[in-house]
């Protein structure tokens, strides 16, 4: 499928950046799983499926096809056309079938078939997305049957046998924002060639109440930052110290695909930076 260039203006909520892109008002196709995150080789052959639901009241004609993605350092994904960015995997895939009916409620699984070139560098790591569409009715209340886009991306990161994620925390800072309001950012870079996908909790303490804020599937893409702010509504304690524990969960150099980032800690103040 044929793309011009376009950016998605959506900053993701840091518990789903790992998962699907999914405007709001295409809330009513699905693919599963929502991201694939596969190993392969120079010369190796992969192949994996996703399933396609129809969850509208009507049935659909959808157009399955590739994109291009990339993160920005706070988190708006932008969808771009296939083989446009150094990254792309695009030339690498195809998805069959291209094109499906779908009654209500039906399901359909889809093919994604990969053959990594024979010059896939160990170290490498590409990305694509599949990306299903249609143009439909809009059946809602209100809508009165007028034309609507819908439009579902399930992401798909692809990483050499030698690829790595090196995460680190850099910077954790207290910001205020109108009236009371208040949230933490937490910066992380990834050195590595690979994304990192990052789970733990952020931990403040000290003379009171503690403060816990659980973090699930924080993604960061190989060389890249990222900043994920997250709103403080409890009462912090006096005198506070911030502590950040995160696991690697997408480390393709550990054995166990997983490895725990060095624990950070400092006084929590207009700016903790990284020591």
């Amino acid at each position: 499928m044929k793309l011009n260039r376009l950016s998605r203006g959506i900053l993701l909520a840091s518990a789903i950046l790992a998962g699907s892109y999914m405007p709001a008002d295409a809330d009513t196709i699905r693919l599963d799983p929502t991201s694939l995150e596969i190993g392969i080789a120079a010369g190796e052959r992969q192949r994996d499926l996703l399933t396609l639901t129809n969850e509208t009241a009507g049935p659909l004609d959808l157009t399955l096809g590739l994109a291009d993605w990339t993160l920005s350092s706070d988190g708006e994904l932008t969808l771009i056309a296939p083989g446009d960015t150094e990254t792309s995997a695009a030339g690498w895939v195809r998805v069959s079938p291209g094109f499906v009916t779908l009654a209500p409620g039906e399901q359909r699984d889809i093919l994604i078939d990969i053959i990594a070139p024979s010059d896939f560098e160990k170290t490498g790591a590409r990305r694509t997305a599949l990306l299903a569409s249609s143009i439909a009715p809009d059946t809602r209340a209100g809508h009165n049957n007028t034309l609507r886009k819908l439009e579902v991306a399930s992401l798909v990161y692809l990483t050499g046998p030698g690829a790595y994620s090196q995460p680190a925390i850099r910077d954790v800072t207290l910001s205020k924002e109108r009236g009371t309001a208040r949230r933490i950012d937490l910066m992380i870079e990834n050195t590595g060639s690979a994304h990192a996908r990052l789970q733990g909790s952020i931990e403040i303490d000290g003379k009171g109440r503690a403060v816990t804020i659980p973090l699930a599937s924080l993604v960061v893409l190989g060389k890249s930052s990222r900043t994920f702010s997250m709103p403080v509504r409890e009462v912090l304690p006096a005198d506070a110290r911030v502590s950040v524990t995160l696991i690697d969960m997408a480390a393709p150099q550990s054995p166990e695909g997983r490895s725990a980032l060095p624990r950070y800690t400092a006084p929590l103040t207009n700016q903790a930076s990284f020591r």
